[in-house]
């Protein structure tokens, strides 16, 4: 627990923020409030191919204003399928676990830096249609489902294409769960969207490897002590996936 708390901390420091950002915002004009959002924001629209995509610049600057980062630990679950989605996470860095628990299916895709899920339930209402789960320290940033339906209200082109991706996931996640009775459309085969990420179908073993010892070399420059990460053994098989895309489905 005391490790924790001090990777909370430092990993708060890390990105800046030695303060409650809230109440520093709040007594700054909305032009300037709006302005260092869009800052703070950059490094996650730089990652996300939805999002860096020049044509999407309006969207993802209001993106940027309504976002929260958010910290999560290592096999901490995210979300739960058959749950109400209210929001969606896009990943900054780290490595999210997708997983069906109800069909004993220990692991169905890992997804890394770039990705973006939860998206399935909130754009076409429906419940979650898996679970995910941390599978290294990640920074996330959420968006609420009221705040991302009224960004798409005003871009209807970038509605339409998420859309797609999401009943794209949806069918995958379906087909993969029962592949004699339901077939794939045309393009269903990769995630256009993860299939863009830097991650893109390296063995997550060697993914996991790299984030652990990536994250060890920051704490250690930073004065704390190295901390070991276990990857339990009977996951060793399900780790050798790459990160990619028959996914994202929640």
């Amino acid at each position: 627990m005391r490790e924790k708390v001090k990777d909370y901390f430092y990993l708060q420091f890390s990105n800046g923020k030695l303060h409650r950002e809230e109440e520093i915002l709040d007594f700054l004009s909305p032009v300037l409030r709006r302005e260092i959002k869009q800052f703070t924001g950059r490094d996650i629209c730089r990652k996300v191919p939805l999002l860096s995509t020049p044509t999407h610049r309006d969207f993802s600057e209001g993106i940027s204003c309504v976002i929260e980062p958010t910290i999560v630990f290592a096999n901490e679950v995210i979300m739960k399928e058959q749950t109400t989605g209210d929001e969606m996470f896009f990943i900054l860095s780290g490595v999210v676990e997708i997983y069906v628990a109800s069909k004993q299916i220990a692991s169905y895709v890992a997804i890394g830096d770039g990705c973006y899920f939860g998206d399935v339930s909130v754009l076409l209402g429906v419940r979650r249609t898996a679970s995910a789960k941390s599978k290294t320290q990640c920074m996330l940033y959420r968006i609420r489902k009221s705040d991302l339906v009224s960004l798409l209200h005003d871009h209807p082109a970038i509605e339409s294409r998420m859309r797609n991706i999401a009943q794209s996931r949806r069918r995958r996640l379906a087909h993969y769960l029962n592949p004699d009775e339901i077939k794939l459309s045309a393009g269903d085969e990769v995630d256009s969207e993860d299939s863009r990420t830097d991650l893109f179908g390296l063995p997550s073993d060697d993914v996991l490897h790299e984030k652990d010892e990536e994250y060890n070399q920051e704490r250690l420059q930073s004065g704390i002590r190295r901390r070991t990460f276990h990857h339990h053994s009977q996951n060793r098989r399900r780790n050798a996936l790459p990160i990619k895309s028959i996914n994202n489905l929640s």
